[in-house]
């Protein structure tokens, strides 16, 4: 099995390139997005999940 870090970059042109649509399509609803994470993480936690769970609501 080959390491993902030693792939050809070219395997991922398209991934890219949907997720720079993504990105464009979705921009303010991400940046102004206020996920409720779950109560039982720490502060911390909440604000390393918080982006994931605004990404993961659009």
């Amino acid at each position: 099995m080959e390491r993902l870090r030693h792939a050809d970059a070219g395997l991922f042109e398209r991934l890219a390139s949907m997720l720079a649509r993504f990105a464009d399509d979705f921009r303010e609803l991400v940046r102004t997005a206020r996920p409720y994470p779950p109560e039982q993480l720490d502060d911390r936690a909440q604000d390393n999940w918080e982006p994931l769970l605004s990404i993961a609501g659009c």
